[in-house]
């Protein structure tokens, strides 16, 4: 896409061009100008030969006339490319390939063009032709990348996931980019309509950094992790406001592929009550792996103004991930995070309630496209917390599912979840069992390439044989999110 990083794109379509533009330039006009003046049409693919002497002669392997008229049109569509000339770019591509249809360079420059112009048929047509006459390697990469960023764009999210598995398969520079936009799209990160990462094949990589600004209503505030048990606040229903950036980088290092991810968010619950509520929360991953497995580390911390504002949280640990794909749309992924977690703010007396210790999770998750946007992914969890205190060690399993379901007439983008989870807290002295519930709604709108808005409303129960730690509660929210680069 020319949007949002499009110009990496077209920077790594030009391989053809190898020399500086205005000698070419210069060099086209004399040649397009011996070319007009030569009246025998057969002489546009160069001078005829006429026995085999001139065949071997040293002058065999030199440009002919179509090789300078063609590098003078990749030159010429170059510049209007780079100059957002998009129509002009595509009348001068679609003239040549009118008579001369195998370069694959200028297919894929004409694609671009087209795409640029919201002509997303004809880009794919153009990218698709491209890919079919570029042999294996960076250029043929690029188109097929190029093919699937232009399904995508045009509302073909299932046919678009297929190309990029399609280019999996083959390898090559264009492997790592493909891994990074399917994971992205199974993530929800990118839905149809929407452009894929730039395509670059160098060790840079990408940096995305977004931004989001949420607000909303919560019924019963500061219910986390057991807080209500150990003085926290209940039953208190709040507005808030909530901030969050996010700044991703994928690309390689020591040539495995490696992503790592920062964020930070901070709540503040506008309360009418005497005390004001805040909750500052970070995590930051950092990933590295060949192929479909990828192992790394996991940081958070949560701070909590109970005041004074304090720390309230911190884990951190290694966590190991296997990717499955199945098909072109259907791929399994399996989830090891090992973390050591420490509840700074939870100085007690009682040595059973210490909630510091180990935590291990072994997570499952099947996703699906159905038709051409629906997606659907569920996900078994397995957890069990090895804590210094016997009243929070647990053994626990949850189910969370979500259906994302695309409302085409008003581009929008419905979500349904649901999460059901059973937790055995097996050496608590008053023998605590809980079962939670919680399902959501909630509605995605892109309001441009940049934009996005959603409305959220959730609805969650906690009914624990521990009178305290039992609770339900309802948030409304609408985010407002926005890619900074």
């Amino acid at each position: 896409m020319i949007q949002g990083g499009g110009k990496q794109k077209l920077t790594s379509c030009r391989r053809g061009v190898q020399s500086c533009k205005v000698v070419l330039v210069c060099a086209g006009f004399f040649a397009m100008t011996a070319f007009a003046q030569t009246n025998d049409p057969a002489q546009a693919n160069g001078p005829a030969r006429t026995n085999s002497s001139e065949s071997e002669s040293p002058e065999r392997n030199a440009p002919t006339r179509a090789d300078t008229n063609r590098e003078v049109i990749r030159t010429y569509a170059d510049f209007d490319l780079e100059a957002k000339n998009y129509s002009s770019a595509e009348i001068v591509l679609s003239k040549y390939l009118a008579r001369e249809d195998q370069d694959g360079i200028l297919w894929n420059m004409l694609g671009l063009a087209q795409v640029a112009q919201q002509k997303f048929a004809q880009g794919c047509f153009a990218f698709q032709k491209a890919a079919s006459l570029l042999p294996k390697g960076e250029d043929r990469s690029n188109a097929l990348y190029n093919y699937a960023d232009c399904l995508v764009q045009g509302q073909h999210l299932q046919e678009g996931v297929q190309v990029l598995n399609r280019l999996i398969s083959e390898g090559g520079q264009g492997k790592t980019c493909a891994e990074v936009a399917l994971d992205k799209i199974n993530q929800h990160q990118i839905g149809a309509g929407q452009s894929l990462p730039p395509y670059s094949v160098n060790s840079r990589g990408h940096l995305r950094v977004s931004g989001a600004l949420g607000f909303g209503f919560d019924t019963n505030v500061l219910l986390l992790d057991d807080l209500s048990v150990n003085g926290g606040v209940s039953g208190q229903s709040s507005a808030y406001v909530s901030p969050a950036l996010q700044a991703s980088y994928w690309g390689t290092l020591f040539r495995e592929r490696f992503d790592s991810r920062i964020m930070a968010s901070f709540t503040d619950y506008l309360s009418a009550a005497e005390s004001s509520y805040n909750l500052a929360y970070e995590r930051i991953d950092f990933l590295i792996g060949s192929g479909s497995f990828r192992a790394g580390i996991i940081q958070e911390i949560s701070y909590l103004n109970r005041d004074p504002f304090q720390l309230y949280f911190l884990n951190g640990g290694v966590n190991f991930q296997k990717k499955m794909r199945v098909d072109s749309v259907t791929e399994w992924d399996f989830e090891l995070p090992i973390k050591y977690q420490s509840y700074a703010i939870d100085q007690t007396a009682d040595p059973a309630n210490v909630r510091t210790g180990v935590d291990v999770v072994a997570k499952v998750q099947w996703l699906k496209i159905f038709g051409s946007q629906t997606r659907v992914s569920s996900q078994v969890n397995g957890e069990g917390t090895f804590t210094s205190g016997d009243n929070y060690k647990l053994l626990g399993v949850d189910w969370p599912t979500q259906v994302l379901v695309p409302l085409l007439p008003f581009e929008l983008l419905n979500t349904f979840a649901f999460d059901l989870g059973y937790s055995d807290y097996w050496k608590n002295t008053q023998g605590r069992h809980d079962v939670n519930y919680k399902v959501g709604l909630g509605v995605i709108k892109n309001l441009s390439t940049h934009l996005r808005l959603s409305v959220d409303f959730s609805y969650q129960v906690n009914s624990s044989t521990l009178e305290t730690a039992s609770y339900h509660k309802q948030v409304v929210g609408l985010n407002l999110g926005y890619d900074l680069l």
